[in-house]
């Protein structure tokens, strides 16, 4: 569930978070947005203080992001994020100035009426980074309204809500080198934990890539040995997943195609 702050900003959100029903308002939360989401150890609780770029302007000013609210939600949360909304925001390339489009005008923030001077788009940024970097408080993609706040919102909440290992993203290893025949992907190294020689040799392999070379790691006891030695019919047999109650296994084409590299046959078409 997303906690919403009952107070005249955040509660406008409701109404643009979907599906409905997956917001409901409480009031004396830390700060606009509140939810659980999974991490490596459990539940960690996330905050997201919303603003808009006016609001976010005037807190340049008289400090209240940076000297009552960020403590408060450093306080009382595990993940502190900003969100701004910016209408439809630039930078001039000419005086640096941030401008915002008012229907077919682009205007300074003094012509919009937010201050007698107008913002330099490079002391906004400079702002953002330290609110980021000293401040601990990680800055959100830019939203133009209120509808890309609420999905954003329900995007970040959902995928959080996923268990810590089904994200793949950082469960990709690197390979330099690898011959073009292997024909992988460009894969990052794996966040945590050291990668045995094996799990590499492994994923080299054609059809093999980062998630079966756990399933190999496993079936050979991490012996490159056993692995190069084992048949065509036991890597057809390989068990590498389910559909539904039945055993998804490698199969005989693919396994062909790797005991063809590890004997140095002809490479896989």
């Amino acid at each position: 569930m997303i906690l919403l702050d009952s107070g005249e900003g955040s509660k406008l959100l409701i109404d643009y978070i979907k599906p409905a029903g997956l917001a409901q308002l409480v009031s004396g939360l830390p700060t606009d947005i509140c939810f659980l989401i999974n991490g490596p150890l459990g539940k960690v609780a996330v905050g997201i203080e919303h603003k808009r770029l006016q609001d976010a302007l005037e807190c340049i000013k008289t400090g209240r992001l940076t000297d009552v609210q960020v403590p408060k939600l450093k306080d009382k949360l595990d993940i502190c994020l900003l969100m701004i909304e910016t209408g439809i925001m630039r930078r001039n390339t000419e005086s640096g100035l941030l401008e915002v489009r008012r229907g077919e005008m682009w205007q300074d923030t003094a012509e919009m009426g937010w201050g007698a001077k107008p913002w330099l788009y490079r002391d906004v940024m400079g702002w953002l980074w330290s609110v980021q970097f000293q401040g601990g408080v990680w800055l959100m993609p830019f939203v133009k309204d209120k509808v890309e706040s609420g999905w954003l919102i329900a995007n970040l909440y959902q995928w959080g809500q996923e268990a810590w290992d089904d994200h793949k993203s950082f469960k990709k290893m690197f390979i330099a080198g690898a011959p073009p025949s292997v024909n992988l992907p460009p894969m990052l190294f794996e966040a945590a934990g050291e990668i045995s020689p094996f799990r590499y040799m492994m994923a080299a392999l054609p059809h093999i890539g980062w998630e079966i070379s756990a399933i190999c790691e496993e079936r050979w006891a991490g012996s490159i040995f056993e692995a190069a030695n084992a048949t065509e019919s036991d890597w057809a047999e390989l068990v590498i997943g389910r559909k539904g109650k039945q055993k998804r296994r490698l199969g005989k084409k693919y396994a062909r195609d790797i005991i063809n590299i590890i004997h140095a046959k002809k490479q896989p078409q």
